[in-house]
Formats: C-alpha cells, sequence, structure tokens
C-alpha cells in the first residue's frame, strides 16, 4: 500500500497548500470588501453582488498565480 501512496504523496500535498492558499485570498478579498461595505452604507443585495465579485476575484488571482 505504501508503494501506492509514495509517489502522491508530494502531488496530494501540492494541491492541499494550493487550495489553503485559494481560500486564504478569497478570505482576504472579501474581508477588504466588508470593510469597504461597514464604511458605504449600500442595500443589502448590492452588499451581496459585491462579496460575490470579490470571492471571483479572489479564485481570478488565485488561477493566475498558480496556472499563468
Amino acid at each position: 500500500m505504501n508503494s501506492l501512496y509514495e509517489p502522491m504523496k508530494g502531488t496530494l500535498d501540492g494541491m492541499a497548500l494550493k487550495l489553503v492558499l485559494l481560500a486564504g485570498i478569497i478570505f482576504v478579498c472579501m474581508a477588504v470588501v466588508v470593510l469597504i461595505i461597514k464604511l458605504i452604507p449600500a442595500l443589502r443585495s448590492i452588499n451581496n453582488f459585491l462579496l460575490g465579485l470579490a470571492g471571483l476575484l479572489g479564485l481570478y488571482i488565485w488561477l493566475q498565480i498558480y496556472f499563468l
């Protein structure tokens, strides 16, 4: 069983690190947007839309780092 796991260990660790970094980038982007939203009052639907855009921005940054 170990002979099958060893070649994939580095790949699995790398994938886990990439996913943790993705979550961290999305968290930071959303935290910045939440701080801005607190300063500028707006409708709840606009706030939710901006948070969704922040999540997509985090994903875009992550894709730029790892795949381009």
